[in-house]
């Protein structure tokens, strides 16, 4: 019968050092004499000697196999010899970690992405990012993953500006933000494999983007792009006067809120009477839009010529190409179009036009013929309501003078009177 003693009673040698497992027995067990039978369903329970002292603890278990294990596992745990195994292992394993070279760790993660991401468009993001990685690797002399640290991580981070000397690292505070979201999911994917025990870019903070404003093209400036457009073509040689295409381009975004790459890959059959149905690249084709188009739109887009490399079922596009390779080259033709304008915005200074101005032109128009906000961000194909109410309800003089004619009248019905100077 093995003592059952209370633990930490004192034994005569200090030297010997033992663990055994025992049943203790229920008094209904017909072994409760056998404190060696294993078979029973009773709780087992560990006994260890060590430095002169027994100690005693159930094992939790009624199976004696896992018993044993549990007092294997502490027995070897008192082996100096194998300690040193344990640690030479713990050792290996992360040599192994220190091996893995940081190309085949960015090829792994693009192996990952493309099996989850649907969308080209998306995974091509990824591309460009794992790309400036490994640039940025190469440029620092890192060959391992381990070699990636939080200080080199926050030193490339502080190079991300627009008037950086590298030009992967010339990006504006948006573009940095999102650049920097998916070097976390890297360093997050490596350290979820098992490649390093801590995440390089955890304690790095996110960066912000600015709030900017852009102006809507209000007040004349809209026709006046417009205008430009014919003074486009007269500078340029026939086969590159794109005048034609451009003013159906602007008065399709304008009347839309379309995204320009969007409205490049328009098809014809997208337009059925004045809706116009189409899936955008943004939501990476699960979200289905339909607008309403003005005839005049509608019109312009009907009337253009079948340019060569345009396939016959677009307006714009060969169907084959990319869509990026095509908006690239409208927005350089955007950019000469400045050489015949000379916008100022409200406070009287010069503008530059972009093509986003188009999509700013057709919210503000929306909210100041009384759209609701809601309404608005549905058509714009927003995520939320938040994302219209941040970056589609610019502070401008239309809306300031709406803001004050509804003061006007609060303050009537309040029996107040208010004389308004005409506006500079």
């Amino acid at each position: 019968m093995i003592p059952v003693l209370p633990p930490g009673t004192p034994v005569r040698s200090s030297e010997t050092q033992t663990v055994s497992v025992y049943t203790r027995h229920s008094a209904a067990c017909s072994k409760a004499g056998d404190p060696k039978w294993r078979r029973c369903s009773c709780i087992k329970y560990i006994y260890t000697l060590k430095g002169g002292k027994l100690t005693t603890f159930s094992a939790k278990t009624r199976s004696w196999e896992k018993a044993q294990a549990q007092a294997t596992e502490i027995q070897n745990s008192w082996d100096p010899l194998k300690q040193r195994l344990r640690e030479l292992e713990r050792r290996h394993e992360e040599a192994q970690q220190a091996e893995v070279s940081i190309e085949l760790a960015v090829e792994r993660w693009l192996l990952s992405l493309r099996s989850q991401l649907e969308n080209d468009y998306t995974y091509r993001k990824y591309e460009t990012c794992a790309r400036k990685i490994l640039a940025w690797c190469r440029a620092q002399r890192f060959s391992k993953i381990t070699e990636i640290t939080p200080d080199a991580i926050d030193q490339w981070r502080s190079q991300w500006r627009p008037n950086a000397k590298h030009p992967d690292d010339r990006m504006g505070k948006s573009t940095a933000g999102r650049h920097l979201e998916k070097v976390k999911a890297f360093t997050r994917y490596c350290q979820h494999i098992g490649w390093i025990s801590r995440d390089p870019v955890l304690g790095v903070k996110a960066i912000k983007a600015e709030k900017t404003d852009t102006l809507p093209l209000l007040s004349g400036r809209y026709e006046k792009v417009l205008a430009a457009t014919h003074a486009y073509d007269e500078s340029m040689r026939p086969d590159d006067r794109y005048g034609l295409e451009l003013r159906a381009l602007f008065e399709l975004m304008r009347w839309s809120g379309l995204r320009i790459s969007d409205a490049l890959a328009l098809s014809r059959r997208a337009i059925e009477g004045n809706r116009v149905t189409l899936r955008t690249v943004k939501s990476q084709g699960k979200k289905k839009l339909t607008l309403l188009l003005p005839d005049h739109v509608i019109s312009g887009l009907n009337a253009l010529p079948l340019r060569s490399g345009v396939h016959s079922e677009y307006f714009f596009w060969s169907g084959t190409s990319k869509v990026k390779s095509l908006t690239g080259m409208y927005q350089r033709k955007i950019n000469r179009l400045n050489q015949f304008l000379s916008l100022v915005d409200d406070e009287g200074r010069p503008m530059k036009f972009h093509s986003h101005q188009l999509r700013d032109t057709f919210a503000v128009s929306h909210l100041l013929a009384g759209t609701s906000m809601q309404d608005l961000s549905w058509m714009l194909g927003h995520k939320s309501v938040r994302v219209t109410e941040t970056f589609y309800a610019p502070w401008v003089p239309e809306t300031q003078e709406q803001l004050e004619e509804k003061m006007t009248q609060a303050l009537a019905a309040m029996g107040a009177s208010v004389t308004l100077n005409a506006r500079k």
